[in-house]
């Protein structure tokens, strides 16, 4: 017996549906209609028999995060399914160790699709194999993502590279994608084998040598990848593509291996995504325009998704600051390449202005006027930014005082969220003498022990002040920095309520301002976080986002 939930509904009112219709049915042997599924009449009447009194209640939160957990208990339980299209299902070591109310925003964070990975794909003898990027994490996702869409794109198994130190990230020169991606999702969507497997698999056809025999995950200096690099690129098994060609073309072989070798700068596969936009692809086809396909569109949406320790972290930080219902910022300065798009604090404070406003009262929506007392906080903050505002000489010399013109727009105790590597204490006391609550990651750091190592939090904290980025209600990003463009990404995935990418290096008209107020009350008013359908393929095309050059 199969009973079936309106696709309309919202997810909140899902689970709620499912409970009822369940307990009814149980009750008088009806089915009813609807386009999710829940199988098995007996799971659904066990999964109902413990909430249908908090539906009673009233307790929403409760009942969504234990609906999460009832369908997350293991098959043999015999207890509830909520099937995602495919027979995917909660994995409940996914939600370990958090609250109900971070079970509730952790299951909304996740835009993939389905809900839990589905069976990993069936992987072809024949392999496309890459090198790690030379640059940070986000750059080195990159450089996977477009690896995985040359894998689909040309029917081979993609292989991911031997362990090695990856760029800032304190590994112990001992990282490999698996860390930090989402295996069982990236073997869902795209054939995919680690280092190891594929190794295991080819030892003998393909007389591997000794060093990554030994054992294959020893690659974790670079040294060794030196070593696997040279011998690759000279064995006859191995045809070396140039990676940074980015013409699909140029990877159509009958050879068993495609080796794309990231020895220089200029051989990078990172190369073939638009970094400086949003990292969507920019391959060719022969020399002409390639139009990404839907398929390759679902893979980066479902397919590349960060760990689920990053998930599960980043949702306890969410949870405290409120799903969507905070301004989030990134602010890089110090290791920064492109100098002109750093910024000083009162610059930022400036590009912030009215953003912070809408975040604080939702009531406003739609209204393009402040409150008499929001216009007198906004009178006095001016008045005594003149004459107490103190910068250090560190902070103050990097830019102007701009923060005059915008300080109407600013109430005392509106919550924003700035993941950035500045340490200057100056950097912070500027937004709260401006009456703004500005959290970074030592006010949050402490509320998140417990559950991953201190060693394991410190190799994911990058993703997860990232992924603290793409939930905010409002983000406000650093131009040409991967880490932003990502977070800006993400939040197109799952249908954030400002996706218009803004940053703090551009100042904004009025006029943009009340566009950006006019896009979060339509999100509003289409039900908000509980209107998100993860099926909608217009959240996984980036084909609207313009290239960058």
């Amino acid at each position: 017996m199969k009973l079936h939930i309106r696709r309309s509904v919202s997810r909140l009112a899902l689970l709620a549906c499912l409970v009822s219709s369940c307990a009814q049915a149980a009750a008088a042997h009806a089915t009813a209609t609807v386009t999710r599924t829940c199988s098995a009449y007996g799971t659904c009447l066990s999964a109902a028999t413990g909430s249908v009194s908090l539906i009673q209640k009233g307790n929403t939160e409760q009942l969504r995060a234990t609906m999460v957990r009832e369908l997350a208990k293991p098959a043999d339980d015999a207890r509830g399914r909520l099937l995602s299209g495919e027979d995917g299902r909660r994995d409940a070591s996914r939600y370990a160790g958090l609250s109900d109310t971070e079970v509730t925003t952790l299951d909304r964070m996740i835009y993939a699709v389905p809900h839990d990975p589905a069976p990993p794909l069936d992987t072809p003898r024949h392999y496309f194999l890459f090198d790690y990027d030379l640059g940070g994490m986000n750059n080195i996702r990159i450089g996977w993502e477009m690896a995985g869409l040359v894998a689909q794109q040309t029917n081979r198994t993609l292989v991911l590279p031997p362990t090695k130190k990856f760029y800032l990230i304190p590994d112990n020169g001992n990282s490999k994608a698996s860390d930090y991606t989402d295996l069982a999702r990236l073997k869902a969507n795209v054939p995919t084998l680690t280092f190891e497997e594929f190794v295991e698999r080819e030892k003998d056809d393909l007389t591997l040598p000794d060093f990554v025999l030994q054992d294959s995950s020893v690659a974790g200096s670079n040294d060794v990848t030196s070593r696997w690099q040279d011998w690759a690129t000279t064995n006859n098994n191995f045809e070396v593509v140039n990676g940074a060609a980015c013409d699909l073309g140029r990877f159509t072989s009958d050879s068993k291996v495609l080796y794309a070798v990231a020895k220089t700068d200029n051989k990078r596969i990172f190369s073939c995504g638009d970094w400086a936009a949003i990292g969507q692809p920019r391959f060719k086809m022969n020399g002409q325009s390639w139009e990404t396909p839907m398929e390759s569109w679902r893979l980066l949406r479902n397919g590349f998704v960060w760990h689920p320790d990053a998930y599960r972290e980043a949702a306890r930080i969410v949870n405290k600051l409120g799903l969507f219902e905070y301004v989030a910022l990134h602010a890089r300065y110090n290791d920064f390449q492109f100098d002109d798009k750093r910024q000083p604090v009162d610059n930022v404070i400036e590009s912030l202005g009215a953003l912070l406003q809408l975040s604080e009262a939702d009531e406003s929506l739609g209204k393009s006027t402040q409150s008499e007392d929001s216009r007198s906080s906004g009178e006095q903050l001016q008045q005594a930014s003149a004459s107490s505002l103190q910068l250090s000489s560190s902070v103050s010399s990097r830019g102007h005082h701009a923060v005059q013109s915008v300080l109407p727009f600013l109430t005392k105790g509106t919550r924003l969220y700035i993941s950035t590597d500045e340490t200057d204490p100056a950097f912070f006391k500027a937004f709260a003498k401006h009456g703004i609550e500005a959290l970074h990651w030592a006010d949050v750091e402490g509320d998140i022990q417990g559950i991953s190592s201190p060693e394991r939090m410190e190799a994911i904290k990058g993703i997860v002040e990232q992924m603290v980025c793409a939930y905010g209600k409002v983000f406000v990003a650093t131009e040409l920095s991967t880490f932003s463009s990502y977070a800006q990404r993400m939040r197109i995935y799952a249908d954030a309520p400002v996706k218009t990418r803004l940053y703090h290096t551009q100042k904004r008209t009025p006029k943009e301002d009340k566009e950006i107020e006019q896009e979060l009350a339509a999100w509003e008013a289409r039900g908000g976080r509980d209107a998100f359908e993860p099926n909608d393929d217009s959240l996984a095309s980036l084909a609207f986002i313009p290239p960058s050059l």
